[in-house]
C-alpha cells in the first residue's frame, strides 16, 4: 500500500509524491532481487503514472500494463485550486463509506500530490521508457481522465511496434483517423454500460464482491445519499442522455466484457 492508502483517511493529508515514487521503486528493486527474468509492471490510474516512474529509476522493465491511466485529467483547474484551499480545507468531501473501493471522499492534498507525481513523470520521461511496449485499456466516457488527451500522450511518447490500445467508446466519439495499434470496443442500445463506464470500472467484472451483481451497489457515497434523499430513480445511461427531473444518471461500475479484456491482455503478453 502507498503511504496514505489503506489506513486511516487522515493519513492522506500527510502523503507526499516523492515518497510514493520511492516506495514503488523500492518494491520493484526487491522483486528483481528475489526473482529472475522479465519484469512487467503496470497500474491503474495513478498507478500507471508510478509504473512509468519505476521504469525511469530501474532497468530491465519489459513492458507496461495501463488501466485507465491518469496521464491527462478532465479538470486540470482543480489542482491549482487544491493548493490554495488545502491549508484551510484538507477534505473536499471526507470519506464516510467503510467500503475502501468506493469513492466516498476527496483529499485536497491527494490532488496536489497526484499532480506533482504526474508532472515529475512527464518531466523525466526518457527514451528508455517509451521504447517499452504497453497494453492500455480505458473508457472514452471516463469521468476522471481525459481519454482523448491520454490517447494523444501515448502515441506521442511511446514507440514500440507491439503497443496496443483498447478504448471503450461509440461511433460518434471514435477518432476519424485510427492508429494501427488501436482497437475500439462499441456498445449498442442493449449494451450501454460499455460506453458509460466510471473511472474504475474498466477492470471490474459483473459480479464483483464490492459492487454487487451487475453493479447493483452504488459506486459513490455521495451518489447514494443524493439518490436516497431526492427519491430519484437511477438511470444507467451515457452522460449526455436526456433525463427527467426524477431521474439520476448512474455511471456503470463494471465492464460487461471483462473476459474479453483479459483475453486480449493474455494475447498481448503471449506475443512479447
Amino acid at each position: 500500500m502507498l503511504s496514505g492508502h489503506g489506513g486511516d483517511a487522515d493519513e492522506m493529508k500527510e502523503a507526499q509524491s516523492t515518497i510514493w515514487i520511492e516506495e514503488v521503486t523500492e518494491h520493484a528493486r526487491l522483486w528483481q532481487k528475489e526473482k529472475s527474468g522479465a519484469l512487467h509492471i503496470g497500474g491503474f490510474s495513478l498507478g500507471a503514472v508510478l509504473a512509468v516512474m519505476v521504469a525511469e529509476n530501474i532497468e530491465n522493465i519489459s513492458s507496461f500494463l495501463f488501466i485507465s491511466p491518469a496521464f491527462a485529467v478532465r479538470n486540470p483547474w482543480a489542482f491549482p485550486l487544491a493548493k490554495i484551499i488545502c491549508p484551510v480545507c484538507p477534505w473536499v468531501t471526507k470519506p464516510i463509506n467503510p467500503n475502501p473501493i468506493h469513492s466516498g471522499g476527496l483529499s485536497t492534498n491527494a490532488l496536489i500530490q497526484f499532480m506533482d507525481t504526474l508532472k515529475t513523470m512527464k518531466k523525466s520521461l526518457s527514451q528508455s521508457s517509451t521504447e517499452r511496449p504497453f497494453f492500455c485499456a480505458l473508457s472514452g466516457a471516463d469521468s476522471t481522465i481525459d481519454a482523448k488527451k491520454v490517447r494523444e500522450f501515448l502515441w506521442e511518447n511511446f514507440t514500440h511496434p507491439a503497443n496496443n490500445l483498447l478504448i471503450y467508446t461509440n461511433e460518434k466519439t471514435r477518432p476519424k483517423e485510427l492508429n494501427q495499434h488501436e482497437e475500439y470496443a462499441f456498445g449498442g442500445d442493449d449494451d450501454i454500460a460499455m460506453l458509460n463506464q466510471s473511472h474504475i470500472s474498466v477492470q471490474i467484472g459483473q459480479n464483483d464482491i464490492f459492487f454487487g451483481e451487475k453493479g447493483s451497489i452504488t459506486t459513490s457515497t455521495s451518489q447514494a445519499l443524493r439518490i436516497k434523499n431526492s427519491g430519484q430513480k437511477e438511470v444507467f445511461a451515457e452522460m449526455n442522455t436526456k433525463i427527467t427531473a426524477n431521474e439520476f444518471i448512474h455511471r456503470t461500475p463494471f465492464n460487461p466484457h471483462l473476459d474479453v479484456l483479459l483475453e486480449k491482455i493474455r494475447d498481448f503478453y503471449s506475443k512479447l
